[in-house]
C-alpha cells in the first residue's frame, strides 16, 4: 500500500505544480504600437487595409491578424418616420438607384458617396419631397462604398454599405 502512495503523490504534485502552455495573442506586423491612457487604449498595426469579424449565434470568423477583444455593435439611430430612403440594387454593377421621399415641408438632404479609403466620389444637395435618381457607378472599381443620406433639417444620417461588382 505504501508503494502506491509515492507514485500517486508524485502524479498529484506534478499536476498541481506544473504550468501548461498559455496562448497570448500576439501580432506580427511591419509596424504598430499600443497607446494606453487613463480611460482608453489604442492599438494599431500596419499591413492590412481592412479586417472584419463575422459572427452568428454559433460561430465567430475573424479575418486579418489584429483582432481586438472589444466588439463594437452597430447602433441604429432612431428612424425618421417622415423620411423614406431606398437604395437598390445592392450589389450594383452600373446604375445605383436612390429614392428619397418625405412628408417634410422644405426638405433639404445631402447625398455623399465615399469609397473604402474615405475619398468622396459623389456629393449632392436635394431640396425636393420626392427624389429619384440613378447614379452611374460603372466606372468605379469593384469594392465597397458608403452612401450617406443626411437630413440637414433634423440632423439625422442614414448610411448604406454599397457593394460594387463587375458581372
Amino acid at each position: 500500500m505504501k508503494q502506491l502512495y509515492l507514485p500517486l503523490l508524485l502524479i498529484t504534485g506534478t499536476i498541481l505544480f506544473s504550468k501548461g502552455q498559455s496562448l497570448i495573442p500576439d501580432v506580427v506586423a511591419s509596424a504598430g504600437d499600443i497607446f494606453t491612457g487613463k480611460h482608453s487604449s489604442l492599438e494599431w498595426t500596419l499591413g492590412e487595409v481592412t479586417i472584419e469579424t463575422i459572427s452568428s449565434e454559433t460561430s465567430l470568423l475573424t479575418q486579418g491578424f489584429h483582432q481586438s477583444y472589444l466588439q463594437v455593435l452597430k447602433v441604429n439611430a432612431p428612424e425618421d418616420p417622415l423620411v423614406n430612403v431606398l437604395v437598390y440594387p445592392n450589389p450594383v454593377n452600373d446604375l445605383l438607384t436612390i429614392e428619397i421621399t418625405t412628408a417634410e415641408k422644405n426638405p433639404q438632404f445631402k447625398l455623399e458617396l465615399f469609397d473604402f479609403v474615405g475619398q468622396r466620389m459623389h456629393d449632392q444637395v436635394i431640396e425636393t419631397q420626392t427624389h429619384k435618381e440613378q447614379l452611374d457607378v460603372s466606372s468605379f472599381s469593384s469594392s465597397f462604398f458608403v452612401l450617406r443620406v443626411i437630413n440637414l433639417r433634423s440632423h439625422t444620417t442614414e448610411s448604406f454599405k454599397i457593394y460594387k461588382v463587375k458581372f
